[in-house]
């Protein structure tokens, strides 16, 4: 029986799916995810109580949305890493 992964949107996530924390502002994959009080893997793996999945984005479709406000974010999944901080808001 596999663990359910999701973000708030409801979306279903395959394991090496990439996501970003906008509390901790760390990209990780789906599989670090860690178990939420609500039931299967929902949280960052960085944020000590926070960065549960209404604050988790699907990295590949924030970025796509967002490229030229994001000037410094990783512009393919070859540039992530577990764990790269990837700020909003000036240079890493």
């Amino acid at each position: 029986m596999s663990t359910k992964i999701s973000i708030g949107s409801g979306q279903s996530l395959k394991a090496n799916h990439w996501l970003w924390c906008n509390h901790c502002e760390r990209v990780f994959q789906a599989r670090h995810m860690r178990p939420s009080c609500f039931g299967g893997n929902q949280m960052c793996p960085f944020c000590n109580a926070q960065g549960y999945d209404i604050d988790i984005f699907d990295w590949d479709d924030f970025y796509r949305e967002t490229p030229d406000f994001f000037p410094d974010f990783p512009k393919s999944e070859a540039e992530l890493f577990h764990g790269r901080h990837c700020p909003l808001v000036g240079k890493e």
